[in-house]
């Protein structure tokens, strides 16, 4: 964990003198082009068996994120963003007494952010890139199928593009070994901290 920590104090340090040197900040969208590596996760909360390819959209999902570049982790990281992040694929969905099938799947880039208030600590979540989609028919796989595709293309174009911005250039010069280390999985901070998983 303090590996963690030192690579988070030593990255995240210059961020800050380089956004007060230049008055330049980096928000939202312009931080995905610092990812380098993720965790991929998929909650699969449909029911009546709407939705059954799950397996092939977590792996073109991988290929197309490998693809651009972007090493695919499906067990979860110890490291955050902008070390690691979070993709997380979320589909709802069921089916009606019709017989038809009805849900929402969607795709996001999420990492906790908090504040300290007074010895409260304040958290929330920060979304760098979310899209959500609704489909009905007789099975959603096809759709679900097409939205994830879609999502998943502009996520990784996103991604490349934004690494032209001045600023993230500037950070991966500076900190690209840090970047593009293989992270920490959770499983191997555990063993590393010699504590037992819950």
């Amino acid at each position: 964990m303090n590996r963690t920590f030192l690579a988070l104090a030593f990255l995240l340090a210059p961020i800050t003198s380089i956004a007060q040197n230049n008055q330049d900040f980096l928000f939202g969208e312009d931080a995905l082009g610092l990812i380098h590596n993720v965790h991929l996760s998929v909650n699969d909360r449909v029911t009546g068996g709407c939705w059954t390819n799950i397996e092939s959209i977590k792996q073109k999902t991988r290929l197309t994120l490998e693809q651009s570049g972007i090493s695919v982790y499906l067990e979860p990281l110890s490291t955050t963003f902008p070390l690691a992040a979070n993709i997380s694929i979320e589909a709802f969905g069921d089916r009606t007494s019709y017989s038809t099938c009805y849900g929402s799947l969607s795709i996001s880039v999420v990492s906790s952010a908090n504040r300290n208030f007074r010895g409260v600590t304040l958290i929330t979540e920060g979304r760098y890139f979310h899209r959500n989609y609704v489909a009905i028919g007789n099975s959603l796989n096809e759709q679900f199928s097409e939205a994830s595709e879609t999502a998943i293309n502009e996520l990784s174009a996103t991604i490349i593009s934004k690494r032209r911005n001045e600023l993230v250039k500037e950070l991966i010069t500076l900190y690209g070994e840090i970047l593009t280390a293989t992270p920490e999985t959770m499983s191997e901070m555990f063993e590393r901290l010699d504590l037992e998983r819950n």
